[in-house]
């Protein structure tokens, strides 16, 4: 008939009101690595002393300045399965 499979719209059912449609887009994204030897020059210079006297900001040292900084070490890896809680479990309950 013309609400059934092959009807108008072409749909292969009646379509009201209580038909719900989920749209979905999938893409691919890659990450290629490419690796090849090539010849690299590298400027030389000779060895030379400075002449003036380097004289520092501060009396502090700056070694020990640098280690009471706390570096944002997230911001260069991304979080890992065991950084969030309940991970394994709820990967465990998904194999089953």
């Amino acid at each position: 008939g013309p609400g059934g499979p092959g009807g108008p719209g072409g749909h292969g059912g009646p379509c009201d009101d209580r038909e719900r449609r989920v749209l979905v887009t999938l893409g691919i994204f890659s990450i290629i690595k490419l690796t090849r030897l090539v010849q690299l020059l590298i400027p030389a210079f000779d060895f030379c002393i400075p002449s003036k006297r380097c004289v520092s900001a501060t009396e502090e040292n700056a070694c020990e300045l640098f280690e009471t900084i706390d570096f944002p070490v997230d911001e260069f890896f991304p979080p890992q399965k065991f950084d969030f809680p309940g991970a394994a479990e709820n990967e465990h309950h998904l194999r089953r």
